[in-house]
């Protein structure tokens, strides 16, 4: 068994404190795979890698207590930093695991925002690596449409208005681009798979 596969076996057993959590992260890899595609990144090692960094994206939240986690309302600002903190997490935990170091980037940078407002670096623009930039697309249209003990899902309508109002403030526009490229096929896919 690969260091991957363990790291997958890892989040399975998640399921039983954050059941939502692998049908999210098998999403956002699906999306984070078309968006790749959409942005003509045709070499198929670097398309996998992109996928397997967005379904390992959120491996840090394993170590998030689920009083914070699993808070159904606002989290305060103390708490909020604390959730932060599963980004740094990750990286280390994928650090130790994994060989692909654009695996941990994605990990690493997957709440940076193009304007530099984003965590935990500030990193702005074309310092966030792409599979990064495209895991947020990816990570921010699930979240949207599916329920999250904080709130509701929202339609893939919705999403897509969200994606396009902060293209170039939160979302790289070229990944933005790419998603309004293929949205039809997204909003297919994730239909396909919603959290019940």
């Amino acid at each position: 068994m690969t260091n991957y596969q363990k790291l997958i076996r890892l989040l399975e057993l998640f399921r039983l404190r954050h059941p939502s959590l692998p049908g999210h992260l098998s999403r956002v890899s699906m999306v984070s795979g078309i968006l790749a595609h959409g942005m003509r990144i045709n070499d198929h090692d670097q398309v996998e890698i992109i996928k397997k960094g967005a379904f390992l994206h959120d491996i840090g939240k394993i170590f998030i207590p689920d009083k914070i986690l699993l808070k159904p309302g606002r989290l305060s600002p103390r708490e909020f930093e604390v959730m932060k903190t599963h980004v740094r997490i990750g990286r280390d935990i994928l650090s130790i695991f994994l060989r692909e170091p654009e695996i941990v980037r994605i990990a690493a940078q997957h709440h940076e925002a193009w304007d530099g407002s984003g965590y935990p670096e500030g990193l702005s623009g074309t310092e966030i690596c792409i599979g990064a930039g495209i895991c947020r697309v990816a990570d921010s249209t699930d979240a949207i449409c599916n329920t999250r003990v904080y709130r509701l899902s929202h339609s893939f309508k919705e999403a897509v208005r969200e994606i396009n109002r902060l293209s170039g403030k939160q979302y790289n526009p070229e990944v933005v681009a790419a998603f309004n490229k293929y949205r039809d096929l997204i909003e297919a896919q994730l239909s396909s798979c919603k959290d019940n």
